[in-house]
């Protein structure tokens, strides 16, 4: 939330991209992207996880989410990108493998 109060711009005026998921586990993510100049947030989350979950936990198990990707548009592949949910650093190509997310939800944002 504090990113969004930051960035209000972004997410007020940016333009909005659905982005469609592939891959085994296509279904279980809803994913867009806001964009406006050089700024932009990729918000990548689960949806219909109960299947995935296990008896002894409450998420999913790690690797859930291989062979499922995310096709990224020319504009925002490249660049390096922050997770601002769990720290990590990702170089985008025009591909989001999901398995390589940290976790389920990502909130990715380009950092300059």
């Amino acid at each position: 939330m504090r990113y969004r109060q930051q960035h209000a711009a972004l997410f007020r005026e940016g333009d909005y991209q659905p982005l469609t998921a592939s891959g085994p586990q296509a279904g279980h993510v809803v994913a867009f992207a806001r964009a406006l100049g050089n700024e932009a947030a990729i918000v990548i989350v689960p949806r219909l996880v109960l299947e995935a979950l296990d008896d002894n936990t409450a998420l999913p198990p790690a690797g859930w989410l291989a062979h499922t990707d995310i096709a990224l548009p020319a504009a925002l592949a490249g660049g390096q990108y922050l997770d601002i949910l769990s720290g990590n650093t990702f170089d985008l190509t025009d591909r989001l493998d999901l398995a390589s997310l940290a976790g389920s939800a990502a909130v990715l944002v380009r950092s300059h």
